[in-house]
């Protein structure tokens, strides 16, 4: 009776993607936030759920997804100044290219000590930004999900 109750509890869970579905929104799917007339999409991270396509959260943590125009500014100023909004203090910083597009990947902690993680892409005369927040106690835990999502980001030209 033991070996029957494994063998149905083991086809339940290999039959469990054919049932809740693989999709962008399926449990074992990988779903993507992206800005469809930008190019430009990232894979959620582990674990973390699609809000609409510019927004993912777990928990109280959160993921947006947006641009804005450079208005003459050069790329770096911009995405400099962007980092110490609302009073952030940058931790590090570092140069990425995305698909031939100039980065800037940018650590900070905000004001009330949890972690705002940034990715800056120039795209023309846009800047498209990638923005973590995540609750300081839980930085760690969603640490490696969050940059093996930041490594699926994708620019088209």
């Amino acid at each position: 009776m033991q070996k029957t109750a494994k063998i149905a509890a083991c086809l339940l869970l290999l039959s469990m993607p054919l049932v809740m579905g693989c999709g962008k929104a399926g449990m074992f799917g990988e779903a993507v936030m992206e800005i469809s007339e930008m190019g430009v999409s990232m894979n959620l991270p582990a674990g973390w759920r699609l809000d609409n396509p510019r927004m993912c959260h777990k928990g109280d943590n959160t993921c947006l997804l947006m641009e804005e125009g450079l208005e003459g500014q050069p790329f770096e100023a911009c995405a400099a100044k962007m980092s110490k909004e609302f009073g952030s203090a940058v931790i590090s910083e570092s140069k990425l290219t995305i698909n031939g597009h100039q980065a800037i990947k940018a650590v900070m902690n905000t004001p009330d000590g949890n972690k705002l993680l940034r990715v800056y892409i120039h795209k023309g005369d846009i800047i498209v930004v990638v923005s973590f927040v995540i609750l300081k106690d839980e930085y760690p835990a969603n640490e490696s999900a969050v940059q093996q999502s930041i490594q699926s980001l994708k620019v088209k030209p």
